[in-house]
């Protein structure tokens, strides 16, 4: 507590101007708060506090509530509940702005998956490599009216994709077919089935054999 106590008081002086002339703010960001003892979390929370006090910290906490009100309400022997007053109420007192992230979807983990590995969340485009070595591109529109095919950049077939069929792993569309390379067939239909799903109107995506398609575009065996 010693150090907390410092810190802040340094950090008050060194901050000591009116909030309209201060230049810069410090974010703090506590995670896994929720993994730590109860004397450490209520411990954590009071220096939170501290620091938090007429100084220009912003702190973001990232825990899961029903923890953290459960160390509260543990380390101190019943004190809280002796006044009736719950772990909740004391967090409320210091967390000012409390908000939760929703549950993802699958179509909200596939775009986040996406994300990490292409750096496109919201890809407009599938793009794979066929058995033959031919680059197979399907691109929706920016209007998100129609479907393309360029196939090794239009030099070999390209067109509008009115439909997309599915045979084990023969994917026929209105131009022509291909294979799909076995080790990457389950994603491909996943994200050739939510970009056809994206098209206005959704263009009709037919799963035959093993495969088939659930309401979210996952693509399950029989």
């Amino acid at each position: 507590w010693k150090v907390l106590d410092f810190m802040a008081q340094l950090m008050k002086k060194v901050f000591s101007k009116p909030s309209a002339l201060r230049s810069c703010r410090i974010v703090l960001f506590v995670d896994d708060l929720d993994r730590c003892p109860p004397a450490k979390v209520v411990e954590v929370l009071q220096a939170l506090v501290l620091l938090s006090e007429n100084a220009p910290f912003i702190i973001f906490l990232a825990v899961d509530p029903r923890v953290v009100v459960t160390a509260i309400e543990v380390d101190n022997g019943g004190f809280y509940s002796e006044g009736r007053i719950s772990g909740y109420e004391y967090l409320d007192k210091i967390v000012q702005v409390p908000f939760t992230f929703p549950t993802l979807t699958s179509d909200d983990q596939r775009k986040l998956f996406r994300g990490l590995l292409t750096g496109r969340a919201d890809a407009d485009y599938v793009e794979f490599v066929d058995p033959d070595g031919d680059l197979c591109r399907y691109t929706l529109a920016p209007d998100k009216a129609e479907i393309t095919l360029l196939v090794n950049g239009g030099a070999k077939a390209q067109g509008i994709v009115t439909s997309f069929e599915l045979t084990g792993l023969d994917l026929f569309d209105s131009i022509g077919g291909t294979t799909l390379p076995y080790s990457k067939a389950g994603s491909l239909m996943r994200q050739l089935a939510s970009l056809a799903n994206c098209r206005i109107p959704a263009c009709p995506f037919t799963v035959s054999d093993y495969l088939s398609v659930h309401g979210d575009g996952a693509i399950v065996r029989r």
